[in-house]
């Protein structure tokens, strides 16, 4: 069954919902039952997460995982990338996008939380920017969740004439990420919980953020 999101809304927590009944119907076969599975899973990302600070950074690459990932955390994450570009400091950051065409580099951007605040957005504001979308993340999975995006929202990609691609990068391992170069020619960037995952590799990852400094005015990460 294909959804479609009404025209003046994008309600993060209602379209998770259409994206994971349309999940489940795919997961494969579970000796347990799929819902015994899933819970196994949140259960893991959380014992997993807690040890993020010694460098132990959960892996992606289980659909179940997948599912998991996408039920507790992405209606979340995506609404906060939607309330910080609704914060009164951000005024000049939304004026960005009235009228124009955007490039935007999603690093780390796993299936797509800051693609659907930043659609948020400019529905709930009435915005009329035109997006191509540069989606780049270590776990290959994580673009066949966002395959469904198109299929979900086909008003909101017409209205924008969203061009949405996905790239496999770790931003800890250069052979990875220089690959890309067109990654450094975005008007925006966005990383959001993926800084909590590179943190403990600083190390290798400011190789990443030092070579950005480069291109544009970036930063690296300090203790």
């Amino acid at each position: 069954m294909s959804y479609v999101v009404g025209e003046s809304e994008l309600n993060c927590f209602r379209f998770i919902k259409k994206v994971l009944d349309e999940l489940y119907n795919q997961l494969p076969p579970s000796p347990d039952g799929k819902d015994i599975t899933i819970q196994r899973s949140l259960d893991r990302f959380r014992d997993e997460y807690s040890y993020l600070d010694i460098g132990e950074v959960p892996n992606y690459n289980d659909y179940f995982k997948n599912f998991a990932y996408i039920y507790c955390y992405v209606a979340v994450h995506a609404n906060i990338v939607y309330n910080l570009l609704n914060l009164d400091g951000s005024l000049e950051l939304a004026r960005a996008f009235d009228g124009n065409a955007l490039k935007l580099s999603c690093v780390g951007g796993g299936p797509g939380s800051d693609f659907l605040g930043i659609l948020k957005f400019l529905r709930q504001n009435k915005k009329e920017a035109l997006l191509n979308f540069e989606i780049y993340d270590k776990e290959a999975n994580w673009f066949e969740s966002l395959k469904m995006w198109r299929k979900l929202l086909p008003d909101v990609y017409n209205k924008f004439q969203v061009s949405a691609r996905f790239a496999m990068v770790d931003v800890c391992n250069p052979e990875s990420w220089k690959k890309y170069p067109q990654l450094w020619d975005a008007d925006l960037f966005t990383m959001s919980y993926m800084m909590s995952e590179v943190y403990s590799k600083k190390g290798e990852a400011n190789v990443f953020f030092r070579h950005g400094s480069n291109e544009l005015d970036s930063f690296t990460l300090s203790d």
